[in-house]
């Protein structure tokens, strides 16, 4: 077969040996990302020729580089967003104006531009794309407090260089007003769609389709849409799929088989498209033709990592922050992908740029993307490891065991989803479900339970545990199955139209009640789907800080609203209350309010909507926490079938 390739199946399945391989290479602390590049340099048009600049590339190098900045605002902690939102304007100000600064005189006096085309050299020393994004959610650190700051920050550079760079293209190409009325107009229409409309529709959407690859392909239509959106503006696809991001934040949840889908396509075929793409961008014999374009390639490539590190440092020492938790910034913003080569396509088409600019922005990206992997990588497992050892497993909370009984198909998936966001997501391989056949019979059907509810625990890459028994004492059965497999937390449902009052009060039910005391016992009844749910309403009776079970549940509830991108609104009175409000660390990344208040279930259905989970630490008699108001509950439920709900028994 000749080289380059030119076999669609051959091109397909090279690349896909080269991604395999990079992934080996991080087995031995190379990052994937530099494998990538590396091999798209030596592979490419101007190595050993295996690949043609063909458009295959760049089309997937497009939507890889969308995935990208999509998957950004899809992941932001938006309310970490909202209460740093100063400090990210700072931020924003400090990496916009010190790479612009040493941009305007590296370019003037040190590579000899002209003013205009000094102005545009800048705009690549300003922008940054946060390449390396996805190394923040595999370690588990989206909820540093650094993250908000950062993607506060980028969107603002990323609105100051595109401003800028569309003031150099007006000038050049005479679009004059027109330009600015097309960039103004179009802005507006962009920000409507992306943040009125597309939530409103996107509810409605999700509301009526539940199917996977229905939703995955909708989320991929709105990237798409407010890319063309961005680009018909005048501005850059990157901003649209970011704006993307945002507005589609609070539907998907941080465990959703949906999510999960989004990660997969993006991680194993479109950015590592993008990543070969750019390798392939290299002109290696370019270096040996002259000094002109290695002198160049090292002042870019110098101004690009120093103007980025100094704004990193500046933001980390005015904000206190650690030394692990500034490289993490600088890691974050000093990779340079699509913006920075959009401003190079836009100097060669307006004839500012000479190819040692054009070859110099190769190697710039290059590098900005190795330094940026390597040290948001080294940054991100410290920070990591640190967050480890300050939560710890401790004797209180404990390793997360959450088993489900899967009693009705109908509740199932439900259940499974729920159980997902109650333990921490490392906890991968610590999801129980129970079957409880009555008969022989019962067996075979309850083994095709069970196996439908592994694939739904695998959507959201879950290994599920499962456990069939036969049995005619089912409460029974769930409490030896529990001891047996040592969990922590027992999860239990009900049928949508069953009458609520028996559920609670069946002998099955007092049972399991008197006889979980030494874990967290939840009974979930969701009356709509878990991505509908979007607050907490948590009523916690006085004196539950003193029960042996109070930090445990307390995790739970953590859990639910971090992964569940929930608002926590808390109802207590006394020194609950005050206990509640003082734990100021167990809230971060969760939008909390808190309510003075006693249990008042007449006046709760005015405070209750749809899109509420109703959750109320129970109590079992004789009990520091129990009073007889607990006792209404069930029945309040089953006058009201439209309220999702919550209810926990405590460890005692």
């Amino acid at each position: 077969m000749s080289l380059p390739l030119t076999e669609p199946i051959a091109v397909f399945l090279a690349v896909l040996m080269v991604i395999l391989f990079a992934n080996l290479l991080n087995r031995i602390y190379i990052p994937q990302m530099v494998g990538l590049i590396i091999a798209g340099a030596m592979l490419g048009q101007h190595g050993f020729g295996v690949f043609a600049d063909e458009q295959s590339f760049e089309l997937f190098g497009k939507v890889g580089i969308l995935y990208i900045m999509f998957s950004v605002g899809m992941d932001v902690d938006m309310y970490t967003f909202k209460r740093e939102k100063w400090k990210g304007i700072m931020f924003g100000i400090y990496t916009f104006c010190i790479p612009f600064i040493m941009g305007m005189a590296g370019g003037y006096y040190l590579i000899g531009l002209t003013i205009e085309q000094a102005v545009l050299f800048s705009g690549m020393m300003t922008c940054h794309t946060m390449i390396t994004y996805p190394v923040v959610g595999k370690m588990g650190i989206i909820e540093n407090r650094t993250i908000g700051i950062v993607v506060a920050g980028t969107l603002m550079t990323v609105i100051f260089s595109l401003v800028m760079i569309a003031v150099v293209v007006n000038d050049t190409s005479g679009a004059g007003i027109a330009g600015w009325t097309r960039m103004g107009i179009g802005s507006i229409i962009l920000g409507l769609t992306a943040f009125a409309l597309v939530p409103k529709l996107s509810e409605w959407f999700f509301n009526r389709f539940s199917d996977g690859i229905t939703q995955y392909i909708y989320v991929l239509i709105v990237v798409f849409v407010l890319s063309l959106m961005a680009i018909a503006a005048g501005l850059e696809g990157i901003l649209g799929a970011f704006c993307a991001g945002i507005a589609l934040n609070r539907f998907i949840k941080q465990t959703s088989a949906l999510r999960n889908r989004i990660l997969f396509a993006g991680n194993a075929i479109f950015i590592p498209f993008f990543l070969i793409n750019i390798g392939m961008q290299i002109d290696i014999k370019a270096f040996f033709n002259g000094y002109g374009t290695i002198v160049t390639s090292i002042i870019m490539c110098s101004i690009a990592l120093l103007s980025k590190w100094a704004a990193a440092m500046v933001c980390r020492l005015s904000n206190r922050f650690s030394y692990d938790e500034g490289n993490l910034i600088f890691g974050l913003t000093s990779g340079k992908a699509a913006a920075a080569l959009a401003v190079m396509v836009i100097g060669q088409r307006a004839g500012l740029f000479d190819s040692d600019v054009l070859n110099g922005t190769i190697i710039m990206v290059f590098v900005s993307i190795i330094v940026s992997s390597m040290v948001t990588e080294r940054a991100a497992r410290k920070i990591a490891k640190s967050n480890d050892r300050n939560r710890g497993e401790d004797t209180e909370t404990g390793i997360e065991r959450v088993m489900i009984s899967v009693g009705n198909p109908q509740t199932m998936r439900n259940l499974i989803e729920f159980g997902s966001l109650v333990k921490r997501k490392e906890f991968h391989n610590n999801l129980y479900a129970l079957k409880i056949a009555r008969s022989e019979e019962g067996i075979s059907q309850g083994k095709e339970e069970l196996r439908q509810a592994t694939e739904i625990a695998a959507e959201s890459e879950n290994m599920l545990n499962t456990i069939i028994r036969q049995d005619i004492n089912i409460a029974n059965c769930m409490v030896q199955v529990a001891e047996e497999n040592e969990i922590s937390d027992l999860i239990v449902g009900i049928h949508e139209k069953a009458n609520i009052i028996d559920t609670f009060l069946g002998s099955m039910i007092k049972t399991l009640i008197e006889k979980t005391n030494g874990r967290n016992f939840m009974i979930f009844g969701a009356r709509n789907s878990l991505p509908e749910m979007r607050r907490i309403v948590l009523y916690v009776p006085e004196g539950a800080e003193r029960e042996a079970g109070f930090m445990l549940w307390f995790n739970r509830i953590r859990n639910i609203a971090v992964q569940g991108k929930m608002k926590l609104l808390i109802g207590s009175n006394g020194s609950t209350l005050t206990t509640l409000q003082g734990m100021e660390k167990m809230y971060k990344g969760i939008d909390c309010k808190f309510t003075d208040t006693s249990l008042d279930l007449k006046g709760l259905t005015d405070k209750i909507s749809n899109s509420d989970l109703l959750t109320v630490v129970m109590a079992r008699k004789l009990t520091i926490s129990y009073n007889t108001e607990l006792e209404k509950v069930p029945n309040f439920l089953s006058q009201h079938n439209d309220i999702s709900f919550l209810l926990i028994y405590p460890k005692q």
